[in-house]
């Protein structure tokens, strides 16, 4: 079985295109949704991260779902990780820090 994920249903993509030797193999097993927007073969472009695509690449990302839905069966759903925000993290790292230097002193 040959699994890839478009936009987090993953689809059962077992046929001669993901399999091991297809030209579309690089995507099997991987969210392959900014590859598949930008029309990217770019390791680094395969990956679930939509952020600062433009409306003709989620057009392109949309064609691509589509493809899928008709070909492919749905066996599954990528549940995304959830992040902190980024200024939300820094804060808390800075949190962990000082408390940890606050210990430190406490400590001598």
């Amino acid at each position: 079985m040959e699994l890839g994920s478009v936009k987090e249903p993953i689809f059962d993509t077992l046929t001669n295109f993901y399999g091991p030797r297809g030209p579309y193999a690089m995507f099997a097993g991987k969210e392959c949704s900014r590859a598949l927007a930008l029309l990217s073969f770019k390791q680094e472009d395969i990956n679930g991260d939509l952020e600062g695509l433009g409306e003709s690449e989620f057009t392109i990302l949309e064609d691509w779902e589509f493809k899928f839905i008709e070909k492919y069966p749905k066996v599954g759903l990528l549940i995304p990780e959830q992040r902190a925000p980024k200024n939300e993290l820094k804060e808390q790292v800075q949190d962990n820090l000082e408390n940890s230097n606050e210990y430190k002193d406490k400590t001598k």
